[in-house]
């Protein structure tokens, strides 16, 4: 019984090992897109759409507090959202975490390619 019980621990010790390594990998996925936005958008106006997560904004040093506003989406260059099947972005990123432990991939786009979507 109390090898059962071992063997029971180290399955659950081996399990959290792992999960956390995958959202360590989504982490640095997320630090990365962040960096490779920054080279392209510079300065540019940028709004985030069902990013789920403010940590992006966070690495970009932009704050939007919500969804983009009418004004907001007038302004900008850039839209970051989860990947459009059918319009090609700019930039992707690999998997990203989101809240919930959800995964998703978020792509960078110019605004004149997804305003009618916004």
């Amino acid at each position: 019984m109390a090898s059962a019980g071992f063997l029971l621990a180290v399955i659950f010790a081996v399990t959290a090992v792992c999960s956390k390594a995958g959202q360590d990998r989504a982490d640095d996925n997320l630090k990365t897109f962040a960096r490779e936005v920054d080279r392209i958008v510079r300065d540019d106006p940028v709004v985030f759409v069902k990013t789920g997560f403010n940590t992006l904004q966070f690495f970009l040093h932009r704050h939007q507090g919500g969804g983009p506003k009418r004004e907001q989406i007038e302004q900008a260059k850039w839209v970051i959202m989860p990947v459009l099947p059918d319009v090609p972005a700019e930039l992707r990123s690999q998997s990203v975490p989101e809240i919930n432990e959800k995964r998703f991939v978020l792509g960078l786009y110019r605004i004149e390619t997804v305003r009618s979507r916004l």
